[in-house]
């Protein structure tokens, strides 16, 4: 009798597909509850940017845009990308991930932070800190934020970073942290 039901179910599911997705272009299904609901269009709509070439110079106590200078997957209908930043066309619910890799050299000791910006303000709980010292042979670090943000109208997506502290100093003009080729990214996906 279970098989049956489940059958019932399945069948039934399918219909609701086939009728809707030819004539209303809504997808109806029924949940795990029994609930009918709807499959929006455009969940899952994503974009990404990321840094394939890496050498971007991290500065000391200044928050600067991090710079993704390549272009991945781009629902462009919903999305526009620029070299450092991803723009959110529609309202509705994100999650976005931001990853950055540093690396350092001359035997140097490094601090950084990174956080996103959303609609030029930062956004809560996306602060990200890395540890880099190539004096032990690891010059390099990697920092992984994800946070889900709801967004009404449009907003400017894009991650900025500093050195918030160096055994190096001032640095004389010399380069305190970069970016490491093919270490970071700027992904956006709509959710809801």
């Amino acid at each position: 009798m279970k098989h049956l039901c489940f059958l019932k179910r399945i069948v039934f599911v399918t219909l609701l597909t086939v009728c809707a997705s030819s004539y209303a272009q809504i997808v109806k299904f029924i949940d795990n509850k029994g609930t009918l609901r709807g499959l929006e269009t455009g969940i899952g709509n994503v974009a990404e940017i990321y840094d394939a070439t890496g050498g971007q110079v991290i500065s000391l106590n200044v928050f600067s845009v991090i710079v993704f200078n390549s272009i991945g997957i781009v629902d462009s209908a919903d999305y526009g990308t620029s070299s450092n930043s991803i723009t959110i066309n529609n309202s509705g619910r994100y999650e976005i991930t931001y990853r950055v890799t540093t690396q350092t050299a001359n035997n140097i000791i490094t601090g950084s932070e990174f956080y996103l910006e959303v609609a030029g303000i930062e956004s809560p709980a996306t602060r990200a800190y890395a540890y880099s010292s190539n004096s032990i042979a690891v010059g390099k670090n990697t920092v992984t934020v994800t946070k889900i943000i709801s967004v009404t109208g449009s907003a400017v997506i894009m991650v900025k970073g500093q050195v918030y502290g160096s055994s190096q100093g001032g640095g004389g003009g010399n380069s305190i942290v970069n970016m490491a080729i093919n270490g970071s990214s700027l992904i956006v996906k709509r959710i809801k």
